[in-house]
C-alpha cells in the first residue's frame, strides 16, 4: 500500500542517493569533517600509526576540523533563523494589511443613485446621492472620488435628509441640506480622493444622506461613450439613471464584471420619456464589492452637411431627430431638391 498524504494525494518516493547529496550540499563544512575523521580512523585502522603518541596529534586536528564545522553550521543556523525571524515579520505586516484592508468602511449604503442628463453637445450634469448608515460611532467625515473626461466647472456637496432624486431633485432640496466640501484630496490608482467632513458626528445604526451634484463640460465626446460606476463601499442597492436631452442614443448596452451577465453586454432598447427626453433606468441590488459597472450607448450619425434647421418646429419643443424623420422635413428636404 503506497503512502498517501493528509490530501489524499501519493507521497514522492526519495532517492537515498539524492538525499544524501542534498545534505552535503547544504552542510558542506560538517562533511568534510566526517570525511577527516572517517580517514584519520582507517588511516589508523590500516596500522599507518603505530605510536600513540604519533596518534594524538591527529586527533587533535580531527578535533580541531570538528570545532570550526560546529561553528560554520551554529553561525549557519543563527543567519537561517535571522532570515526566518525577517520572514515572520514580514507576513505579519502583510497579514495586518489584509486585515486593515478587510476592515469595512465606516458606513454602509443603503442606496447608491446616479443620475446623468446628458447634452447633445456631450455636457453633463451628473448628481449622486448616497443613503449612508454608519456602522461605528463617531464618524465624521467620508470619502468621495471622481474620474472623468471634460472639464468640471461646478460641484457642490450636501449633506443632511435628503428624498429620491428621482422624485425630487437636488434644485429643490437645497434648502434642507447642508453644504460642506472637500478638506482634503490625495491621487489613488487615477483618481482623486477628497476627504469631505460630515454636519456632526455620527453613531451606529444612524443614518445621513450624502449629495454630490457635478456639472461637466465635454464629458462625453465620443461615439461609442459610456458612463462607469465604481462599487469601492457594501452598497444594499445601486440605481443607475441616464437621460439623453436632444442627441438621442440608437443603442444602449449594460456593461457588468461580475453576475449571469459578466463579461457580456445587455443590449436595451432606449426608453422616449413624456418631455422628449432618452432615458434608461435599472436597479442592481447587492453589487459586489469593487465591481465597475457601465452604461454604454451609441450615438447616432450627424446630420449631413446642409440639413435644414426646423426652427418653427423646434421653437415648439420639436427635437432634431424628430424634425429629420418627420413628414414636414421630408416634405421641405423634397421642395429644396426640386427648386
Amino acid at each position: 500500500m503506497a503512502d498517501v498524504t493528509n490530501n489524499g494525494k501519493e507521497k514522492p518516493k526519495r532517492n537515498p542517493l539524492a538525499t544524501i547529496a542534498s545534505w552535503v550540499e547544504a552542510r558542506g563544512e560538517t562533511a568534510i569533517a566526517l570525511a577527516v575523521s572517517i580517514a584519520a580512523t582507517i588511516y589508523a585502522g590500516l596500522g599507518k600509526v603505530d605510536k600513540v603518541e604519533q596518534l594524538a596529534p591527529l586527533l587533535l586536528g580531527v578535533l580541531v576540523v570538528m570545532a570550526l564545522a560546529m561553528v560554520i553550521e551554529r553561525e549557519r543556523r543563527i543567519k537561517e533563523s535571522d532570515r526566518l525571524d525577517g520572514m515572520a515579520e514580514d507576513i505579519g505586516r502583510t497579514a495586518e494589511g489584509v486585515e486593515i484592508l478587510g476592515t469595512p468602511t465606516p458606513y454602509h449604503v443603503v442606496v447608491s443613485e446616479s443620475i446623468w442628463e446628458i447634452e447633445g453637445n456631450g455636457d453633463a450634469h451628473t448628481t449622486r446621492l448616497k443613503k449612508l448608515r454608519f456602522t461605528q460611532d463617531d464618524v465624521i467625515a467620508v470619502v468621495d472620488w471622481y474620474r472623468g473626461e471634460g472639464t468640471l466647472t461646478d460641484v457642490d456637496r450636501l449633506v443632511g435628509k435628503a428624498k429620491p432624486l428621482e422624485d425630487t431633485p437636488v434644485e429643490d432640496q437645497r434648502a434642507s441640506l447642508n453644504a460642506t466640501k472637500v478638506v482634503h484630496t490625495f491621487p489613488s490608482r487615477g483618481r482623486e480622493l477628497g476627504l469631505v467632513p460630515l454636519d456632526r458626528a455620527y453613531v451606529r445604526d444612524e443614518e445621513c444622506d450624502y449629495v454630490v451634484d457635478r456639472r461637466t463640460q465635454g464629458l462625453f465626446p465620443k461615439n461609442p461613450d459610456r458612463a462607469w460606476i465604481s462599487v469601492l463601499e457594501s452598497t444594499s442597492l445601486m440605481r443607475i439613471v441616464v437621460r439623453w436631452s436632444d442627441r438621442h442614443p440608437t443603442e444602449i448596452r449594460l456593461m457588468r464584471q461580475h453576475g449571469p451577465s459578466a463579461g457580456r453586454p445587455l443590449k436595451f432598447t432606449p426608453e422616449r420619456r413624456d418631455d422628449g427626453r432618452t432615458q434608461f433606468r435599472i436597479n442592481i441590488p447587492e453589487p459586489r464589492l469593487g465591481e465597475i459597472v457601465g452604461v454604454e450607448w451609441d450615438w447616432p450619425p450627424p446630420a449631413p452637411e446642409g440639413t435644414p434647421e426646423p426652427p418653427s418646429k423646434q421653437a415648439q419643443g420639436l427635437s432634431r431627430v424628430k424634425w429629420l424623420t418627420s413628414a414636414a422635413y421630408r416634405r421641405e428636404n423634397r421642395a429644396t431638391k426640386s427648386a
